[in-house]
């Protein structure tokens, strides 16, 4: 069963024309160079919804005009697009034509297609100069230079050295220093003492004999 569209048009028409009019109160009210974010996302809201009802319902002309509007109001939204004089004046005469295409397919109410025509094309002409405008990384543009590569072998960790031992020659397993004869007990011949003092060997006995 299909559904007959014709009578949802008056509705579609009434709704139209009062989100005209209050895009058209948007754009008044539109500073040029600093424009308010709401104030823009109103303007591309009425865009948007009238683009969607004119294609469901088949007005192909409007839609297609709305759809080049809607484009660069996305631009204009994303912050891609300034607002200039001659962008508001053209956003402003874009309300009239809307306007006069669906009173058009309304009532068939006469419409200047040239005008259409012509505002549609310089739209789309300031949406282009917008995207062309964008920076692009050059291709010949010189890369950065290339990291050093890594040496093949890494440097090993660093060894603690060894502190010399404080004798002068190699030490004795039990240590460097020869232990202190205890008292009483003489030194064996060439064997130093704690002072570093070499000891004479004692001379033999004299034996007492006849």
């Amino acid at each position: 069963m299909s559904i007959d569209l014709e009578q949802f048009h008056a509705a579609f028409f009434e709704e139209s024309f009062e989100a005209l009019d209050g895009m058209e109160s948007a754009l008044l009210s539109l500073d040029v160079g600093s424009p308010d974010p709401e104030s823009i996302n109103t303007i591309f809201r009425v865009a948007h919804s009238i683009k969607g009802g004119a294609g469901m319902f088949g007005f192909n002309d409007v839609a297609g005009f709305t759809h080049v509007l809607e484009t660069l109001l996305d631009e204009l939204r994303s912050s891609r697009l300034q607002v200039t004089v001659e962008l508001s004046d053209r956003l402003l005469e874009s309300v009239d034509v809307m306007r006069a295409m669906l009173r058009f397919v309304q009532s068939q109410e006469p419409l200047d297609a040239d005008r259409v025509a012509t505002l549609q094309a310089r739209l789309a002409e300031i949406g282009n100069e917008s995207r062309q405008a964008k920076p692009k990384t050059s291709a010949s543009s010189p890369s950065p230079p290339a990291a050093p590569a890594a040496s093949a072998a890494a440097p090993g960790p660093c060894r603690p050295r060894r502190r010399p031992a404080p004798c002068d020659r190699p030490p004795p397993p039990a240590g460097c220093e020869t232990p202190v004869p205890a008292a009483g007990f003489r030194a064996a011949p060439g064997i130093r003492s704690r002072t570093g003092t070499r000891r004479s060997p004692s001379p033999p006995a004299r034996s007492t004999g006849g």
